[in-house]
């Protein structure tokens, strides 16, 4: 039976929709069903996951997302200096390179070969020496372009390392030494408008999801709710029988999934307060259960009256 939560956010172009579901009145011991989609024609792979599990009072209840599954815990994406000067796009519009697949051929080969891996086989040895990074060559027809995995961030003051994969400059003809004389390395806007995506995604999410998971918390009274915040952190709810004083447990990972949203400091912080509509974290109660049940190791939970 579908419990109707409907919320859809765009990241890097990409639209998620989580969704929910939920066990009949009959006591299911475990039930799981996962169904992965074809690859679509970005290379993509979509995974459906639905899952019921639980007995008696505490039979849980879970919210099944849509996530573009991929195994890489590294972003795609392009400097504003090569979509301007190389591509001949809008350096001000989106720099994730899923958004400019059809764009140009050259965009095409970095979003499907380094999505698979993100380093290449060809070392670009003028740009390493000029640049001091590994960087490495990416052939497009005629076109040549020159990559580099940055495998943490050092510009993002993050609560975990955040790898990324830069498109770095692109030059046709097989001009090695043109594409050496780019200024290759990512400037500070890069870095800014990574942050910036960012944060926009993950408050726009709070601000469709949030709501959407409490009610369901609500409409499920004594059980166990879960979701996927930004499609990247693991949240469950609980909300207690009692409907003169509903009591809500908030639990959420500190590991934030792969190839998520880039989390600014006090991301926990502000998820916390979404859900329960507070100024301050410090009147909210701090809980190692929910529903009676344990945490996981990597969980954190707080309780408080509904909001």
């Amino acid at each position: 039976m579908d419990t109707g939560v409907r919320s859809s956010f765009t990241r890097g172009g990409i639209k998620s929709r989580p969704g929910a579901a939920h066990a009949t009145g009959k006591t299911i011991d475990f039930l799981a069903r996962i169904q992965t989609t074809d690859i679509d024609d970005l290379g993509r792979s979509v995974l459906t996951c639905t899952a019921w599990w639980g007995s008696g009072k505490q039979a849980a209840v879970v919210t099944p997302y849509h996530r573009e599954v991929t195994e890489r815990d590294w972003d795609l994406r392009i400097t504003a200096r090569c979509l301007r000067d190389d591509l001949g796009l809008d350096p001000n519009g989106p720099a994730a390179a899923e958004v400019h697949a059809d764009a140009h051929p050259m965009v095409r080969a970095f979003f499907e070969r380094r999505g698979q891996s993100p380093v290449g086989q060809e070392t670009f040895r003028c740009g390493t020496e000029v640049t001091g990074r590994p960087l490495y060559t990416l052939h497009a027809g005629d076109d040549r372009g020159a990559t580099w995995h940055q495998e943490s961030v050092p510009n993002l003051d993050t609560d975990y390392e955040l790898g990324v994969v830069w498109l770095l400059g692109v030059r046709p003809e097989h001009d090695y030494d043109a594409l050496c004389e780019l200024d290759l390395l990512p400037a500070t806007a890069d870095y800014q408008a990574l942050i910036d995506e960012s944060a926009q995604t993950f408050a726009q999410a709070l601000v469709e999801q949030v709501p959407e998971l409490l009610a369901l918390a609500q409409r499920h009274k004594g059980r166990v709710v879960q979701g996927l915040i930004a499609d990247t952190i693991r949240v469950r709810l609980y909300c207690d029988a009692d409907n003169e004083a509903p009591l809500v447990t908030l639990a959420y990972s500190s590991r934030p999934l792969p190839n998520g949203v880039a989390l600014m400091p006090r991301w926990q912080t502000r998820l916390v307060l979404a859900f329960f509509g507070a100024d301050e974290i410090e009147g909210l109660s701090v809980t190692n259960d929910i529903g009676g049940e344990p945490l996981a190791a990597d969980e954190s939970a707080y309780c408080s009256f509904a909001p």
